[in-house]
């Protein structure tokens, strides 16, 4: 098995970190590669796929410590799966039907909606046993085919599943080599998904039977999970208005206090003109109809947008020169005198 570490470039000083340190690393680390190795931008679909396995087991606590803890497989009664090749045929790994992947998409694509490839890694049953593991199956002479044994505990009879044949009753004389035991092998595959308008972050896409096989021709659903970019401008404006788009703009105190024309840009690239009134407050918000994203309704169509809020705060210079200093020093002596 890959080493999911290796693949994000994790170190082991890096692997010590408290968990929620750990957490934003390892996504930052698979943000940064997903971008140079997306398929979409001419990155290999293969190393792609193996990035978001990496991504989904490590940022995972649970699927972390079972990858870093893989359970160990237990020898049957006298020795079975070990002398002369015997294996239990319940011995090819339990395969989660579903398989869950994150899909990182910018702002402007989550407001328009879009289609991406997207590459993971699949299992699917192994041709050459056709999932059994082995082949020539006998019957298990531990427990002579029941696939439990029985005990007394005191005056109660217990039942186990007998660890020889690991409840399945028989075992297989002859493993199979092409999936070492396990059933399944796994494939790279690539879809192309639909991302409708305004689909949000933690917002999961089903993709029914895009999952692992856990039978013959029985396939889980392959769950995309959407992560929304950070934007360098707009962000959501609150978890309760997740439509409603923010943005901060800077302005000199004169524009402040005098008031002025400002152009600001809104998702779709376009330039909005504004007015800031006199005396406008540090942090004051001015909001702009129908400049946000797309709300979802039930009828999942293009209706109505919600708002955009400018967020306006006053820009304080670095550097003064004497003349401004004196200016400045006029002002504060009438204001002063005013609040006298």
């Amino acid at each position: 098995m890959a080493d999911l570490y290796k693949i994000l470039g994790i170190t082991d000083k890096e692997k010590s970190l408290p968990p929620k340190d750990f957490n934003k690393m390892v996504k930052s680390k698979y943000r940064k590669l997903s971008m140079t190795h997306h398929p979409d931008k001419g990155g290999d679909a293969d190393k792609f796929a193996e990035l978001n396995e990496a991504n989904e087991t490590l940022s995972n606590p649970e699927k972390r410590a079972q990858y870093d803890n893989p359970p160990r497989q237990q020898a049957g009664f006298g020795g079975f799966g070990g002398f002369g090749g015997f294996g239990s045929m319940r011995q090819q790994t339990s395969v989660n039907p579903h398989i869950t992947v994150s899909l990182d998409i910018t702002l402007e694509e989550c407001f328009n909606g879009t289609e991406m490839n997207v590459g993971y890694r699949q299992s699917t049953l192994c041709e050459d046993c056709n999932g059994e593991g082995g082949s020539n199956p006998s019957t298990c002479s531990e427990c002579g085919g029941q696939g439990h044994v029985r005990f007394m505990m005191g005056n109660t009879e217990v039942a186990m599943e007998c660890r020889t044949c690991e409840g399945s009753g028989q075992m297989n004389v002859d493993p199979c080599n092409a999936c070492n035991s396990t059933g399944h092998k796994a494939k790279t595959t690539n879809t192309t998904v639909t991302i409708p308008p305004s689909l949000l972050s933690s917002s999961t896409l089903v993709s029914r039977g895009g999952g692992n096989e856990i039978a013959k021709g029985q396939f889980g659903d392959l769950r995309i999970k959407i992560v929304v970019a950070k934007h360098e401008i707009f962000e959501n404006e609150s978890h309760h208005q997740p439509f409603n788009l923010l943005q901060e703009i800077e302005l000199i105190y004169p524009e402040m206090v005098l008031g002025c024309q400002k152009t600001v840009p809104n998702i779709e690239g376009k330039s909005l003109k504004i007015t800031i009134p006199p005396l406008t407050q540090n942090g004051a918000k001015l909001r702009l109809k129908g400049q946000g994203l797309f709300h979802r309704s039930a009828s999942e169509v293009k209706k109505t947008r919600g708002d955009m809020t400018v967020e306006v705060w006053v820009k304080m210079p670095t550097e003064m020169s004497e003349s401004e200093g004196e200016v400045l020093h006029q002002l504060l002596d009438k204001m002063e005198k005013k609040e006298a």
